[in-house]
């Protein structure tokens, strides 16, 4: 009874004597709407209209809700419009959905169906790397790729990543705008999974080959394809990462044409298990070094996960990661401060032996010109540890200390 009686201000454009199914088709901003409410309010009242102030700010507070769920910003543009709609600020993370202009979706299946999903940075190198990578897995349709672009400012070579993805065929991209972060990264992956899982584009049942922009995935025996096909009840592929080295560990460009000519060796810094693939709703953790859930059920194929890390721009790539192990907390991991100088000693290896040192006595069966056997090769973690100081000598010599003065102790209670 109240919205059918409604309120005349004097003003004609501030008129809110309408009925209720008006509502709906106002077009004032919120601010008109509350500032005539307002005028309604700061009007001279006596005390019998105490019930009738009451009524008019739950009028007022009514057309509030209302406006708020409105179009104001109707001028925007479509694309403009979802890029807004698809923004998310949490956790300390930022993430926009950036849908390309031209990109056609084939509509998927009841079947099940195969996604890949990426995370890049924008820098130079990341640029040369980046056609290499969509045509190593170009088997799976353009419309199915999840891109994510570590982007925290639009930079030219962010510009001309984002005019590849798009020349690809890729329905569109996600630019992380934050700093980077290893955790922050697979939030921003699920922030895109749950746009195309609300959308009903990608369901539960599918697979998404998980993967970073300089890793790439190769099973010896058969093809990816034929791998997810015969996985059965399996809902995880595994992989062991093998790291790919320019001749005599030189830190090379990414080149143009053959990557896989420009980086010939491969080594076992680092033979750690990687998911290459996993079937939604099964997750990986931070990393994708393992799946999350205890009852992850692994295919019989394993895949090589060849690692482009040590090219040009990983000297400046550490250079970033120190940042982000002297203050874990403040991007988002749960780590300790006390691994930076752990990627401070590395970057300062690098420098020294301008590269990798893979002649040294310490890298004897660790590296071998491919093509050969990667399972026959010695992993060397130590590399990546590279540690002159050495402070757990210390922590161990205080350990024995403190261990040799409760044995003092106890034997003298004893005697």
């Amino acid at each position: 009874s109240v919205l059918r009686a409604g309120v005349t201000s004097r003003d004609p454009h501030r008129s809110f004597s309408v009925p209720c199914q008006r509502f709906v088709s106002l077009r004032h901003a919120p601010g008109t709407v509350l500032s005539g409410c307002a005028l309604v309010l700061s009007q001279p009242k006596s005390r019998s209209d105490k019930a009738q102030r009451q009524m008019l700010l739950r009028v007022a507070a009514l057309l509030a809700a209302v406006a708020a769920k409105l179009p104001w910003q109707n001028t925007d543009s479509p694309r403009a419009a979802a890029r807004r709609a698809f923004s998310t600020l949490q956790d300390g993370w930022s993430a926009t959905y950036v849908p390309s202009k031209n990109a056609s979706f084939i509509p998927r299946t009841k079947a099940s169906e195969t996604w890949f999903s990426v995370v890049a940075a924008t820098d130079a190198e990341e640029l040369r790397l980046l056609p290499h990578l969509l045509k190593h897995y170009a088997w799976i349709p353009p419309s199915r790729f999840v891109v994510v672009l570590h982007a925290p400012k639009r930079t030219a070579t962010y510009r001309e990543m984002a005019h590849h993805v798009e020349a690809f065929g890729a329905m569109g991209h996600v630019r992380w705008a934050s700093p980077y972060s290893g955790a922050h990264k697979e939030a921003v992956r699920r922030f895109a999974f749950a746009r195309l899982l609300q959308s009903k584009q990608m369901k539960f049942g599918d697979w998404v080959v998980h993967a970073d922009s300089d890793e790439f995935v190769v099973f010896p025996d058969r093809s990816f394809e034929e791998v997810l096909s015969r996985a059965g009840k399996a809902d995880v592929v595994g992989g062991m990462w093998t790291d790919r080295v320019a001749d005599q560990g030189a830190l090379a460009p990414i080149p143009e044409q053959d990557l896989w000519e420009a980086f010939p060796l491969n080594c076992a810094f680092r033979r750690k298990p990687k998911v290459v693939a996993y079937k939604l709703p099964r997750l990986v953790t931070d990393g994708a070094h393992a799946p999350l859930g205890k009852d992850a059920v692994f295919a019989s194929d394993r895949g090589i996960v060849y690692h482009f890390k040590w090219h040009s721009h990983v000297l400046e790539r550490l250079k970033e990661r120190v940042e982000v192990k002297k203050r874990p907390r403040q991007f988002g991991g749960r780590g300790k401060q006390g691994a930076a100088h752990l990627v401070e000693a590395l970057r300062a290896y690098l420098v020294d032996h301008d590269g990798i040192c893979v002649s040294c006595k310490d890298m004897r069966a660790v590296c071998c010109r491919a093509p050969c056997d990667v399972d026959s090769l010695r992993p060397y973690e130590a590399f990546l540890r590279t540690d002159p100081s050495k402070p757990h000598y210390f922590a161990f010599g205080i350990l024995l200390l403190l261990c040799g003065c409760c044995y003092a102790y106890l034997r003298r209670r004893a005697a």
